[in-house]
């Protein structure tokens, strides 16, 4: 699914959309992709998919497939990864697929981006890592108070509304920038602290909501996660819930190697989103 979604992709971006489904549906294609796209060498990629039976083999050619589309266009081309870490998790082979194939690139760069440090930190930083000194590091951290502070206080908005922004999302890069952008494009949400609490819950939460759920289904995954979750985000000890000491323990590290929690000082967890702490509270 990711050689595809790969391919797919590279595909659309150089105007030949659409094309995958239906070359897999035709049962004589091969012919006219030698001769209309003979220079991409998409022929033996669909049967590669059509058959199902290669699929590091076909990994691989799709990431050759991002240099071979950046000399067709002569462009250098651009590539966005999102959620990388989740790959280490599925199988550390694709990391190291991606590694070898991508280092032999001279007209691709390549964005990967991770929630989960943790994981991120495995690939990129620690020197067993498939990507250790592949390439800069960029570490997203809180906006500095002092700053959102100034900007709040440009657009107009009271002191207890712009206390309330920073307490709830502790100056939290997405959401600071997402609540500034909509305060000004709809003057009415953060005129005052009961228009902001309107606007948490009835537009922010709303339009992320499938991100919520799908967060909620991923500690629901491990036994006990949930519970122990909820805990933290209400800033209630997770160890009084009654299960044993080690099921906690346990719990907690991998809700942290996860990214959903981070630890506050030596006893004290928090949760690392403050919308998902506020959904949960």
């Amino acid at each position: 699914s990711i050689a595809e979604a790969i391919i797919e992709n590279t595909l659309n971006a150089l105007g030949i959309a659409g094309k995958i489904k239906l070359w897999l549906q035709q049962v004589e294609f091969s012919l006219k992709l030698k001769i209309k796209y003979a220079d991409l060498e998409l022929e033996p990629m669909i049967q590669m998919i059509r058959n199902n039976n290669d699929e590091w083999a076909l990994l691989e050619h799709a990431l050759e497939f991002l240099e071979t589309a950046a000399l067709k266009s002569s462009k250098h081309v651009v590539v966005f990864f999102d959620e990388f870490g989740e790959l280490h998790s599925a199988d550390e082979r694709i990391i190291k697929t991606f590694r070898s194939v991508l280092q032999l690139h001279k007209h691709v760069s390549c964005l990967f981006a991770g929630s989960q440090e943790t994981l991120m930190t495995k690939i990129f930083v620690e020197q067993s890592g498939a990507f250790y000194r592949f390439g800069n590091l960029v570490w997203l951290k809180e906006f500095e108070r002092s700053e959102v502070i100034e900007l709040l206080e440009d657009m107009k908005l009271d002191f207890a509304t712009i206390d309330k922004i920073i307490s709830l999302f502790g100056c939290h890069p997405y959401y600071t920038s997402r609540i500034i952008k909509d305060i000004m494009l709809q003057p009415i949400y953060g005129t005052s602290v009961e228009y902001l609490e309107e606007y948490i819950n009835q537009v922010l939460i709303l339009e992320e909501n499938a991100y919520l759920e799908l967060q909620t289904e991923k500690i629901k995954a491990r036994n006990n996660a949930l519970d122990v979750f909820t805990n933290i985000a209400l800033g209630i000890d997770p160890y009084s819930l009654g299960l044993s000491k080690q099921v906690v323990y346990n719990v907690l590290k991998n809700l942290e190697i996860s990214g959903f929690i981070s630890k506050a000082d030596k006893s004290k967890y928090v949760v690392t989103d403050p919308l998902l702490k506020l959904y949960f509270s």
